[in-house]
C-alpha cells in the first residue's frame, strides 16, 4: 500500500499514483458551504435503529421461544433443555440470522448509502494474510483489557463474571462451531457492520465510518471480555473494506480470525488440557505415562509457537504501516457538517442513544 509509481508491494496491495485523492477537512476557501447537520444526524439515528432492531428482535423472538419451551416441555424438560448449549446456540443462531437480520434489512434499506472517497485497491492474498495477523496481533491486546476489568469487576463484586462465549464454545460439537462461529457469524456481522452499516456512515467520512462501525461492533457483542478486542479488529477490517470495497476481503479475514481463536483452540483442547493437567500431577508428587506427555507438550509448543509467531508478525506489519502512512484514508465526504456539530450530530439522536443504552444495559448486566 505504498504511494510510489504504482507498484505493488509486499503485502499485496497495489495504487496508483494519479488515483490520489485531494483531501481537505472541510470545502476550500470561499466555496459555497452547505450545512448537512441534518440530513447526517438523520442518517446515523436511522441506520443505528436498524441496527437496534435487529438486536431487540432477536432478544424478543428468543424469550418467545423460550415461553413456549417451558409451556410445552414443563419445568422439568425445560429445566434440561436450557442446559444444553447445542440447543442454545441453534436458537440464538436463528433468532439472529433470521429474524433480527431480516428486520434490519427492512429498516437499513430505507437509509441512503455512500462510496469511499479512496481510490479502489486489489488485495492479493498476501495482503489478506497481513491484515489477518494484525488482528490476531491486536485482538491479544484487546482481550487483556477486557480480563483485566472483568477481573477488576470481580474484586468489587465478589465474583468474577462468566465468560459465557468461551463455556460456550467448548460445550458445542465441532461441527456446529465450525457452521456457525466460524462461517455463519462472520458472514452475517461483516454485512451488518461492514457492508450495510458503513455504507451510510461514509456520508461523514471514511475516518468516521469506521472508528463508530468498530465502536458498535464491540457493543453489539454486549459482554466485557469482547467489547475491547472486537471494537479494535473492527478499525482493521473496516480500513480493508473502505480500501477495497469489496466486502469479500473483511469476510475472509474474520473466518480466519475465528478459526483460529475459536475451533482450533478446540481442536487441540485434549493435547492442551492434557498437558497441563499432567503438570500439575507431576507438581503434586504423582506419576504420568512420559510418552504421552511428551506428544502433548510437542503439540502445545507447536501451537503456542504459531500463535506467538502470529502475533508477532501482526505487530510487525501493523507498526511498518502506521509509520509508512499506509492507513491513511480520505478526509473527503459527501456530506459536509461543521466540525464543532460533528460528534452531537452523530452522537445524540434517538436510533444511536437506542442502541447505545440496549447494549450497554445487557453489558452491564452481562457482569453480574
Amino acid at each position: 500500500m505504498y504511494f510510489n509509481n504504482g507498484s505493488n508491494t509486499g503485502d499485496g496491495f497495489r495504487f496508483e499514483p494519479d488515483m490520489l485523492p485531494l483531501v481537505d477537512d472541510a470545502p476550500a476557501e470561499n466555496a459555497p458551504v452547505e450545512d448537512n447537520t441534518k440530513s447526517v444526524r438523520l442518517i446515523f439515528s436511522r441506520a443505528f435503529l436498524a441496527l437496534f432492531i435487529y438486536i431487540a428482535v432477536s432478544q424478543i423472538v428468543m424469550t418467545v421461544i423460550e415461553i413456549a419451551s417451558a409451556i410445552i416441555l414443563g419445568p422439568e424438560g425445560y429445566a434440561a433443555i436450557s442446559q444444553n448449549y447445542t440447543v442454545a446456540i441453534i436458537k440464538s443462531s436463528i433468532c439472529q440470522y433470521i429474524f433480527g437480520f431480516g428486520a434490519f434489512l427492512l429498516f437499513i434499506f430505507k437509509v441512503p448509502t455512500f462510496k469511499p472517497m479512496s481510490p479502489a485497491i486489489r488485495m492479493k492474498p498476501a495482503g489478506v494474510l497481513s491484515m489477518f495477523t494484525v488482528c490476531f496481533g491486536i485482538s491479544y491486546i484487546g482481550s487483556i483489557i477486557g480480563q483485566v476489568l472483568s477481573n477488576a469487576v470481580g474484586a468489587v463484586t465478589g465474583q468474577v463474571p462468566d465468560n459465557t462465549v468461551n463455556l460456550i464454545i467448548s460445550s458445542i460439537p465441532m461441527w456446529l462451531l465450525i457452521l456457525v462461529v466460524v462461517v455463519i457469524g462472520p458472514i452475517f456481522e461483516e454485512l451488518v457492520f461492514r457492508k450495510f452499516l458503513m455504507d451510510r456512515l461514509l456520508c461523514i467520512g471514511e475516518y468516521g465510518a469506521v472508528l463508530i462501525s468498530s465502536l458498535a461492533f464491540g457493543l453489539f457483542h454486549q459482554n466485557l471480555y469482547q467489547l475491547f478486542y472486537a471494537a479494535m479488529i473492527g478499525v482493521v477490517l473496516g480500513f480493508v473494506y473502505v480500501k477495497t470495497r469489496n466486502i469479500l476481503y473483511p469476510i475472509i479475514i474474520h473466518v480466519c480470525f475465528n478459526f483460529f481463536g475459536s475451533a482450533l483452540p478446540m481442536l487441540l483442547d485434549d493435547y492442551i488440557y492434557g498437558y497441563y493437567d499432567m503438570l500439575q500431577i507431576l507438581q503434586s508428587g504423582g506419576q504420568v505415562d512420559q510418552a504421552l506427555m511428551a506428544k502433548y507438550e510437542s503439540v502445545v509448543m507447536i501451537y503456542g509457537t504459531l500463535i506467538g509467531a502470529i502475533c508477532i508478525f501482526g505487530f510487525a506489519i501493523l507498526i511498518k504501516k502506521l509509520k509508512s502512512g499506509e492507513f491513511r484514508l480520505s478526509r473527503e465526504c459527501e456530506l459536509y457538517v461543521p466540525k464543532s456539530r460533528i460528534i452531537d450530530t452523530c452522537i445524540v439522536n434517538g436510533g444511536v442513544i437506542a442502541f447505545t443504552l440496549f447494549t450497554v444495559t445487557f453489558t452491564i448486566l452481562s457482569l453480574f
